[in-house]
């Protein structure tokens, strides 16, 4: 797996998936690691939108799925299709991993589809320790996905409004 991948998990939740071996998503981990927030969950932080979003972009009839950072730094670029990308509105958010290449696609879905985030996080301790890979390096991102209009209105400050 040297592609991003994003993946529907059932019930309107989404995962981007991204190779560990990804400059992009190598880029991402080694800038936001440090400005994460706690969340219920042992393996998934939270990002705050001001931080770092998912936005969707068109370009040349294809629909992209961009993740940026506050000052709109593009970090990922993957196609998505419309119904992954009206979940991921729907929802306001996303998972997004950094996986080891030698998961493909159809694996993650095989073994994630219908999984909530409990159940991911059982699967990754699972996975750890079947292909003997260090304790809690699997793990991932609850980040924000915004429209257009919603990046506006947190650029200027008027997100209540």
């Amino acid at each position: 797996m040297d592609e991003v991948f994003v993946i529907n998990l059932g019930d309107n939740n989404v995962a981007v998936v991204v190779s560990d071996d990804n400059k992009g998503g190598q880029e991402f981990k080694s800038t936001f690691n440090g400005l994460v927030c706690e969340s219920e969950y042992e393996r998934f932080s939270y990002l705050m939108g001001t931080d770092a979003y998912g936005e969707a972009c068109k370009e040349n009839d294809f629909l992209y799925l961009s993740i940026k950072d506050g000052i709109g730094k593009e970090y990922i670029r993957c196609t998505i299709d419309e119904e992954l990308l009206q979940a991921m509105e729907l929802e306001h958010g996303f998972l997004f991993m950094q996986l080891p290449k030698l998961f493909t696609p159809e694996y993650i879905k095989e073994h994630l589809y219908g999984k909530d985030l409990c159940d991911i996080e059982i699967w990754m301790n699972d996975t750890e320790a079947q292909y003997d890979l260090p304790k809690y390096s699997l793990g991932g991102y609850l980040m924000c996905f915004f429209t257009e209009e919603e990046i506006e209105k947190v650029r200027n400050g008027s997100w209540n409004s």
